[in-house]
């Protein structure tokens, strides 16, 4: 009989550390403020977090398939992602109450061979807050030009105004005229 023995003691060490690290993660992954999908050069998203879901106002499956039809819509997002290592952009989706959601994506490559992480935001009330920040400036400016143009209209009339009345004046002081 032949007995060998191996001292494993490092290998579980890290096999636990490991584990404790991928708990980690997938605690930080599911419990973020931001919307965090993980999905695969086919674009298909295998988990979701539920802060996209309340983005979504939707279940977990059914924004999974809503993303899949996102992003597999175009084939070479992916492709570009594979090729800088990092995508930003947005895209607009039907929350399930009907209102239209703008939604800003970062999506980062390769965190595990072909498994990606995108970041989902909503950011609807910002650019409608950017809108009606813009339509202000312009109702100022439309503001000054009319400030404006009325200074200039009113300087000319000022000048008649005066003519007027001394001509008023002399036809009063002087009748035979």
């Amino acid at each position: 009989m032949i007995v060998t023995s191996q001292d494993i003691t490092k290998r579980k060490h890290g096999e636990r550390e490991e584990s404790e690290k991928t708990k980690l993660y997938f605690s930080v992954f599911h419990e973020a403020s931001d919307g965090m999908s993980f999905f695969n050069n086919e674009g298909v998203h295998f988990d979701v977090n539920k802060a996209l879901c309340e983005i979504f106002g939707r279940t977990k499956e059914k924004v999974q398939q809503k993303l899949i039809s996102f992003f597999t819509y175009n084939k070479d997002w992916i492709k570009e992602l594979n090729r800088k290592g990092e995508v930003k952009g947005e895209y607009v989706i039907e929350h399930s109450n009907g209102s239209a959601r703008i939604i800003e994506y970062v999506a980062k490559a390769n965190l595990l061979p072909g498994k990606h992480l995108a970041i989902h935001r909503d950011i609807t009330n910002r650019k409608t807050l950017e809108d009606r920040l813009m339509q202000a400036e312009k109702l100022k400016v439309v503001g000054e030009m009319a400030a404006g143009v009325a200074h200039e209209l009113r300087n000319p009339m000022t000048s008649l105004k005066g003519f007027l009345q001394l001509m008023r004046y002399e036809k009063e002081t002087n009748p035979t005229t």
